[in-house]
């Protein structure tokens, strides 16, 4: 075997044990969203130039699912509460008590807070007619928070959306980023800002 034949096999022997752990990381995580995906009747695209990262340990948010830009430093971590059994208690008791389709407000506030290190956040509703047409939601809110928390270590903000269907979910989702306009074609994009929706 000629000594270019024995560079192009330790080569490949060094590359190939690579790909397929990337390729567990991503079919263990899809795995884990499945579940929260199916309860909540949403569904999600991985966007164009974007790849499954996994999910970071972190005592501020258990999110489920996260993908990363390829092109810029854009970090999209995913949330999905299903409110199904919430519902249905709330609904035998009555309706006393918390409603939990109000939960997502308080949720978000929660957040905001955890994530910036107690700084409180203004978030902005979703236009009922968008939400409905563009993630299939009943109501959204969106808010934008200085990161300063474990959860959001290695960036500086993060815009936090949140969409909600009555009796169904919450689903949350973080894009993280040091700058704005240098993502912002990015997160706006279509098929990211609404690869997860209800269907």
């Amino acid at each position: 075997m000629t000594r270019w034949a024995n560079l192009l096999l330790a080569v490949i022997g060094i590359a190939i044990p690579a790909f397929p752990q990337q390729r567990a990381v991503q079919e263990t995580q899809e795995e884990e969203f499945e579940s929260p995906l199916r309860q909540a009747s949403m569904t999600f695209s991985l966007p164009k130039d974007f790849s499954v990262v996994p999910v970071v340990e972190n005592p501020d948010v258990r999110y489920q699912y996260a993908i990363s830009s390829k092109s810029v430093k854009l970090e999209i971590r995913y949330l999905i509460r299903s409110l199904a059994s919430d519902a249905q208690e709330y609904e035998r008791n009555g309706r006393k008590g918390a409603d939990p389709n109000t939960f997502y407000r308080a949720l978000l506030l929660t957040l905001c807070l955890n994530l910036s290190g107690e700084a409180v956040c203004t978030p902005s509703a979703f236009d009922t007619e968008d939400v409905k047409s563009e993630f299939g939601a009943d109501a959204g809110l969106t808010a934008f928070v200085r990161l300063n928390s474990d959860f959001g270590k290695g960036y500086k903000v993060c815009l936090i959306n949140v969409i909600h269907v009555q009796n169904k979910a919450d689903a949350f989702t973080f894009f993280l980023f040091d700058d704005l306009p240098s993502v912002q074609a990015y997160c706006f994009r279509d098929d990211v800002f609404h690869a997860l929706k209800f269907r």
